[in-house]
């Protein structure tokens, strides 16, 4: 690993090649739906302690055109209108707050810890705004891949060059600079970046293809770019997602399973396996995941507590095509319909429609959840 441009460049294999496009075929299919299978006897069908439902308050809004609901964004306390050539902060009125001209022919935007990263995948720029005002413009070399952003303003963007396995370069957006390149030349592929929560590092997934098979590869670094530790899992499944139990310890996230490790053993700390993941994300009460669990076609939303076993599970339906979490909330769309599952007690809070199927959705707050449907945005005020 080196921090500086001085890459060493090597001829890439007809079977690196290869696995480059499975690698990018795996990734899209993950982005849209990861996949698992649990073992019968720990699958919890519909056992939330209570499945008493209140009804949610809308509280604001606007309405627009479907062709205009899908450059919507909930961000904050509003929505962030992204299209080729501008981005703005818009309030729940649909007035525009702020706003900057782009020129991306093919954006893509990633909204993480309170920061709204809109990026040209084609054209290597990108622009961060916080719900204030712009705060960083810049480009990378390569085309752009993948981002991350922690809750303490340092952005991670990871950029495919033609002489490098992968690019993570790190940003910090409070002081807006660029602070150094991470190169793998010798590792392997880069797949994903994340931050831990309260810690001052990251964690970067690759898969290592110089053995006989592909082995997943995780290295965790300082905010320095110094390595701290490494490991190399005796799995051989591709997991382009890292998430975080309620313990902190990273989380691999494949297609069809879950698998926590340590930097202090070589042990995996627990594994759970599925028929079909599509979602995961760290919460207050433990890591949530959507997924089909005993039956391929039925989602379910489970909740995994410290040592990987299901705390709390809740039967979602045969359809699954939107959700967020925060804190202890988490939201499911299926079309028009939503559910707002409250974690903490175990209950559903709302099940109900909407006015038109839903594209988008963000919890603005514990208390409101904004909603991009197909007709417009909403707010609806979810706990009393």
């Amino acid at each position: 690993m080196a921090h500086k441009r001085n890459r060493k460049k090597g001829r890439q294999s007809r079977a690196s090649l290869i696995i480059l496009i499975v690698l990018a075929l795996l990734l899209i299919a993950a982005s849209i739906v990861l996949v698992f299978s649990l073992p019968e006897d720990q699958v919890l069908i519909g056992t939330t302690q209570s499945t008493t439902q209140s009804s949610i308050r809308l509280t604001d809004g606007f309405d627009c055109s479907a062709s205009e609901a899908s450059q919507l964004y909930p961000f904050a306390d509003g929505i962030v209108k992204m299209t080729t050539n501008r981005l703005a902060k818009l309030d729940m009125s649909g007035s525009e707050v702020f706003s900057t001209n782009l020129d991306y022919a093919a954006p893509l935007a990633v909204v993480a810890n309170g920061y709204f990263l809109a990026a040209d995948r084609d054209n290597h720029d990108f622009t961060v705004i916080d719900g204030d005002k712009v705060l960083f413009a810049g480009r990378v070399d390569g085309r752009i891949a993948g981002a991350s952003i922690s809750r303490h303003g340092y952005l991670a963007i990871i950029s495919d060059e033609n002489d490098s396995t992968g690019v993570v370069s790190i940003f910090d957006l409070t002081r807006g600079e660029k602070l150094f390149d991470c190169i793998f030349a010798e590792s392997g592929y880069v797949l994903s970046v994340s931050f831990p929560v309260d810690e001052d590092c990251f964690d970067v997934s690759l898969v290592n293809t110089a053995a006989s098979e592909a082995r997943p590869l995780i290295k965790r670094y300082s905010l320095e770019g110094q390595l701290i530790s490494q490991r190399i899992p005796d799995l051989t499944s591709i997991y382009p997602v890292i998430r975080y139990d309620i313990n902190a310890n990273p989380v691999l996230c494949g297609p069809n399973e879950l698998v926590a490790i340590s930097y202090e053993s070589d042990e995996t700390v627990w594994q759970q396996d599925f028929i079909e993941i599509t979602f995961v994300s760290s919460s207050s009460q433990g890591l949530v995941v959507a997924a089909a669990g005993s039956e391929m076609g039925i989602y379910q939303l489970f909740v995994l507590g410290d040592t990987g076993k299901i705390a709390f599970s809740e039967i979602i339906g045969e359809t699954m095509t939107g959700m967020t979490v925060s804190q202890d909330l988490a939201a499911v769309a299926s079309g028009s319909a939503l559910k707002i599952y409250d974690l903490q007690n175990s209950r559903v809070l709302a099940d109900q429609m909407a006015d038109a199927e839903i594209i988008r959705m963000a919890f603005a707050s514990d208390n409101n959840l904004t909603v991009v449907t197909r007709a417009g945005v909403r707010r609806f005020g979810v706990k009393e």
